[in-house]
């Protein structure tokens, strides 16, 4: 019993220092150590941004905490990081020290704390400056000449420290940006500062040169300045055009500037090269070396006008430049160009603004390319709004041509249209050209419906066209039943006019003008045309321009087309060509009218029109004779009306005595006073008219004529015989030889007569002829009419159908905007399923990196369970150990004990 009191008590007492000694052996060496603490600076410090190599003994494992801070007792704690090894061991750990350090002191220092089982422990090294630059490569300004900026990040700085410039430094230049205002660091040991590399806000005005930059900043407050660590970026040569886009005409080059920025410095450019790499592969290449254009010390230089090196046009596309120096360089720019785009110039008129059927010239500049450069022909087609062919011509080298069109004179409406050009490479180009009411009007001769070659008309008789002709023309009229051969022309007062204007708004109402006189209205038709006719008023005489006015179109003056090309009728016109309207006169019948016929001296009738108003008659002149002016006084009483009508104060119907017998056609002028300035008077005659004299018997006779000859000289014969009746016998041989002689001469009489019915009846057989003539050329122009009809018929019906093909186009289009709304609709649709299948992910990598977190740390756990487990195994096993002893000698003791 003494021996098991023992035996507990030492148990008692063993097991506590068991327990006690263990962990009082481990904590002598500690938990884990640090080794050694490391940044990337040259001797060990740190820079902001980049990593701390922290090296540890781990002596036990379990998990420990490593932290970056501002000071020992980690009052700014800037980075943390746990680790569980679960090994003895020799151990890196990798900490990033952040830009933005809260709280840094002066001087910069960085603090590794590393805290765990039974461990506490730190370190610290020194932060020196760094500078970061942004972007890393740059030109100094873009394509355009705008200037480019970097961003200079400086970090790792005593707070407060004043930085008042920047250092850059490359193999080729040096060169101080001093700021306009101070940056004062910030307390977290940083500051940020943008500078325009290039222009006048920039110290850099003309840039700087290409290459590799180290950049430092300058300043006080920064206790390790000199240990910065440099930002580096790299300078970019550019090459700025401008304008950076033109039309290939030549002369553009002449205003064509280049500016090299962030070359090299002080060399001599060679040439510059635009090369069409994306679609044609044309280059044109100027050589400027003769120019002696040499960069600055800055990598500078401007200069202008290519078109001195080298005046070329150029064909479309997009050109890169390329540009050599003298050291060798060739420095292309692939994100530079100048832009070739093709245009139409409507050289004439300068206004772009024509009438129908009015011929244009037209200029192309940068189509494309043809044979001059390996390709095909290279043909441009010009259509108006793409549905007329205008006419397919030949561009030159460097897709450049000046031609000549014609506008429709006809089928074209007023309004904007366009000259499309396409070539044979696809380059299309249209250019607007207004289309302006235009039209021409012609003067109609009502006899034969055929337009004057001049602008001369004759005024109407009380707005009326007046015609005469001789009697031939008009059967059963007085003498043409006497079979009077009469070869004259027919005579008029009153020309017609023929209006046409094109270019209208369809439906559009025009008023048409003579001189001041409306003389009617005309309705445009769906081709944009209309068509008027009228009479030459009754005016003096004097020049009246021609005019359409419309609500859409204004006021136009029409042109005189005196029918020389029926087939492109407005080229052939005479612009704003008045008419003139002269005096003339016309002679008729007595009574009927008709041109006059008098048989031997006779009476005319006389009308006049475009007389100046208010003028005096000086006389008659008988084909351009003054032979009868004596008996004509009386046309010195006629004068003229204030519409220029001849008229008498005496009579209403003036008349002329014609004293002739000697037949023939007489031509008749009026004479009349011109007002002059000078003190002789000016004398004028009017145009012509005719009177015929038809009473010669030789040429003319009837057969009434020759009845009554006949009669006389019977009843003559008869008295004879009855009064020498008793001398008959004796006489009889000499009155048989008088009735011979007499025979002989009526049967000459009688051939006489017969030779002139003979002529009668040629002359009724041409008339005849002359008629028919007429007939047929009726029945011609009846068949043009018809033909036109017919053509005008067919015009219509294909406008139709062009109407109803773009009805057609407009509803294919619809179907292909549909189709597009459906495939939007789908796209949206697997957009969004491909949203969720993102949603989806998101959550699985969460779930994932959640799993990550919870395997750490039960790693942590299970390993410091380990350790207990161990600590209490080790404890159990004493324990057993001293058990057993207990037992052994328990056991012994019960076996020495003697038994009762």
């Amino acid at each position: 019993m003494d021996n098991m009191k023992k035996i507990s008590l030492i148990l008692l007492a063993i097991i506590p220092i068991v327990i006690l000694a263990l962990p009082i052996a481990v904590a002598q060496q500690g938990g884990a150590t640090i080794i050694s603490v490391t940044g990337t600076a040259p001797d060990g410090s740190a820079y902001p941004g980049e990593p701390i190599t922290i090296s540890l003994q781990i002596n036990l494992p379990g998990t420990y905490t490593i932290k970056l801070a501002s000071d020992s007792v980690g009052s700014n704690v800037w980075v943390t990081q746990t680790i569980s090894p679960s090994t003895t061991g020799l151990y890196n750990v990798t900490l990033t020290l952040p830009k933005s350090l809260p709280g840094i002191q002066s001087p910069p220092v960085v603090y590794v704390l590393v805290s765990g089982f039974l461990t506490s422990e730190y370190s610290s090294l020194n932060i020196y400056p760094k500078v970061e630059i942004s972007p890393i490569q740059t030109p100094c300004a873009d394509t355009l000449g705008n200037p480019n900026s970097i961003t200079v990040n400086v970090y790792g700085v005593d707070p407060n420290a004043v930085i008042t410039a920047f250092n850059f430094t490359s193999n080729t230049f040096t060169a101080v940006y001093n700021l306009s205002t101070n940056l004062i660091v910030n307390s977290n040991g940083t500051a940020s500062i943008t500078l325009p590399l290039y222009g006048s806000s920039s110290n850099f005005t003309e840039g700087i040169p290409m290459g590799q930059y180290s950049v430092y900043f300058i300043g006080s407050g920064a206790t390790y300045i000199s240990n910065q660590k440099p930002g580096t970026f790299t300078v970019l040569p550019q090459l700025v055009l401008s304008p950076n886009a033109g039309n290939g005409i030549d002369q553009q080059l002449q205003n064509l500037t280049l500016i090299g920025i962030g070359f090299d410095p002080n060399v001599q450019v060679m040439n510059v090269t635009l090369h069409n790499k994306n679609f044609t592969n044309v280059s044109y290449t100027f050589n400027v070396s003769s120019g002696n254009i040499t960069t600055n010390s800055y990598g500078f230089f401007n200069f202008s006008n290519l078109y001195q090196y080298y005046p070329t046009n150029m064909t479309a596309g997009l050109y890169i430049p390329t540009v050599v120096e003298s050291n060798g360089n060739n420095i292309t720019f692939p994100d530079d160009y100048y832009l070739v785009q093709r245009i139409l110039i409507i050289y004439y008129p300068s206004n772009a603004i024509v009438t129908p059927g009015k011929t244009i010239t037209v200029v192309a500049y940068g189509y494309g390319p043809g044979t001059y450069y390996g390709y095909q022909t290279n043909y441009l087609t010009v259509t108006l709004d793409q549905l007329i062919y205008l006419g397919t011509f030949t561009l030159g080298k460097d897709g450049n041509l000046t031609f000549n069109v014609t506008m429709p004179s006809s089928n074209i409406t007023f309004g904007a249209h366009y000259i499309w050009g396409r070539d044979s490479w696809g380059f299309e180009y249209r250019a607007a050209i207004v289309v302006s009411a235009g039209g021409y009007y012609e003067i109609i001769n009502p006899i034969d419906m055929q337009p004057k070659s001049s602008p001369i008309a004759y005024a109407g008789y009380n707005n009326q066209t007046v015609i005469v002709c001789p009697c031939e023309q008009y059967v059963g009229e007085k003498y043409c039943s006497q079979c009077a051969a009469v070869s004259g022309t027919c005579d008029y007062v009153g020309d017609k006019v023929l209006v046409v204007v094109t270019g209208l708004v369809p439906g559009d109402t025009i008023n048409i003008y003579f001189g001041d006189i409306q003389v009617g209205t005309a309705t445009a038709d769906n081709s944009g045309s209309a068509i008027f006719s009228f009479t030459v008023p009754t005016v003096p005489e004097g020049t009246y321009l021609l005019q359409a006015a419309g609500s859409s179109i204004g006021t136009i003056t029409l042109g005189f087309y005196n029918g020389t090309n029926s087939t492109n009728i407005l080229p052939y016109t005479l612009p704003n060509t008045p008419v003139q309207v002269v005096p003339k006169i016309l002679l008729l019948d007595l009574n009927k009218d008709i041109a006059p016929i008098l048989v031997g001296s006779g009476i005319v009738r006389v009308i006049g029109t475009g007389f100046p108003a208010g003028v005096a008659m000086a006389g008659v002149l008988i084909n351009n004779t003054d032979a009868i002016m004596a008996v004509t006084t009386n046309v010195q009483r006629w004068t003229s009306t204030s519409n220029g009508l001849l008229t008498s104060q005496f009579t209403n119907v003036l008349g002329l005595w014609i004293p002739f017998v000697e037949p023939g056609a007489y031509m008749v002028n009026l004479t009349y006073y011109v007002p002059s300035s000078t003190s002789t008077p000016v004398i004028q005659a009017t145009d012509a008219s005719y009177v015929y004299v038809i009473n010669n018997l030789t040429e003319i006779a009837t057969y009434s004529d020759l009845q009554n000859a006949v009669s006389t000289i019977t009843s003559s014969i008869n008295s004879a015989q009855s009064a020498l009746s008793s001398q008959l016998t004796s006489v009889s041989t000499q009155l048989s030889n008088s009735l011979t002689t007499l025979q002989n001469n009526l049967n000459a009489a009688v051939g006489i007569i017969n030779n002139a019915l003979n002529g009668i009846n040629s002359s009724l057989n041409t008339m005849s002829s002359q008629l028919s003539t007429l007939s047929n050329n009726v029945n011609s122009l009846s068949t043009s009419v018809n033909q036109l009809s017919s053509q005008v018929s067919q015009a219509v019906t294909a406008a139709q159908n062009a109407a109803t093909s773009a009805s057609s186009a407009a509803t294919q289009a619809q179907n292909a905007a549909t189709a597009a709304s459906n495939a939007a609709n789908q796209i949206n649709a697997l957009s969004s399923q491909v949203s969720n299948l993102s949603s989806q992910v998101s959550n699985a990598v969460s779930a994932a990196n959640a799993a990550t977190t919870q395997a750490s740390d039960a790693a942590s756990k299970a390993a410091y369970a380990l350790y207990i487990s161990l600590v209490t195994l080790i404890l159990v096993l004493v324990a057993l150990a001293i058990s057993t002893m207990v037992y052994n000698t328990l056991k012994k003791s019960l076996a020495t004990t003697p038994s009762k």
